[in-house]
């Protein structure tokens, strides 16, 4: 076997694997800059969420053949939370749920020459979204992307960013970053309790993800928005709590 199915890496170390992250095996130096069609991990997980003990499916797809390593954050694939598969099109992985908490699948897909990253969440509240431009609305809450009025969005090293988070009520906020930095606070900013808050980011190349966490005492919200060279990924779940909005919005600074 080869990469990925030979790289040895659980839930927790597959998320440090994004678009555009460094990979460094088989002379493969950094993951796909935009995934687009080259790696799509889908699932017939029904919109009210995974019930215990119930099997379902995970279909990976790729324009090329591929091999996939699939690596779950809850319940497993044959007594494993990881599925490797070598190359194909199209795989399908049976995954079975071990509660009805939310589940997120990780994935890589490669060979030799290339290393793809996608990834999908599933819970009974919100589904992952991929979006160009503009807004979605996924289960109880929104997350936006607004990157001023230009048709794509492409971080040039460097340069400086407003990430602005905002939520319907007063919560503290941690945002971080997977690449760039927050001035002297490094790769995380931190804000008090708040509705709207801007974070200053600089760009460390022309890709990031930023994962931002919204609370108070009682509750605490998720949101993530993954931005490169012509796309937008955003996601967002409730961690704990009643319902709620919460929002990240990544803006060009104007000069």
């Amino acid at each position: 076997a080869a990469y990925p199915a030979n790289l040895n890496c659980d839930f927790a170390c597959m998320g440090n694997y994004m678009p555009g992250s460094s990979f460094g095996y088989m002379n493969i130096a950094s993951i796909g800059n935009v995934t687009g069609t080259n790696c799509v991990v889908t699932t017939n997980i029904p919109s009210s969420g995974p019930m215990a003990n119930e099997t379902y499916t995970v279909t990976v797809t790729s324009t090329t053949s591929l091999a996939q390593k699939v690596v779950a954050s809850t319940g497993d694939f044959s007594s494993s939370m990881v599925s490797n598969t070598g190359k194909g099109t199209s795989q399908t992985h049976s995954w079975t749920a071990s509660d009805s908490s939310p589940v997120t699948f990780r994935v890589l897909c490669g060979s030799s020459q290339e290393m793809w990253y996608a990834d999908t969440m599933a819970s009974t509240t919100t589904t992952a979204t991929t979006t160009t431009m503009g807004a979605t609305t996924t289960g109880a809450s929104t997350v936006s992307t607004a990157m001023s009025g230009a048709t794509a969005f492409l971080p040039m090293a460097g340069e400086n960013y407003t990430v602005t988070v905002t939520s319907t009520t007063k919560l503290a906020q941690k945002v971080v970053a997977s690449s760039g930095n927050f001035g002297s606070d490094g790769m995380v900013s931190n804000a008090g309790k708040v509705m709207s808050q801007a974070h200053t980011w600089t760009a460390g190349d022309s890709s990031v993800t930023f994962r931002v966490l919204c609370g108070s005492s009682q509750e605490m919200w998720y949101a993530d928005a993954m931005v490169g060279a012509t796309t937008t990924a955003t996601t967002t779940t409730a961690v704990s709590g009643a319902p709620a909005t919460a929002m990240i919005r990544a803006a060009a600074i104007v000069p």
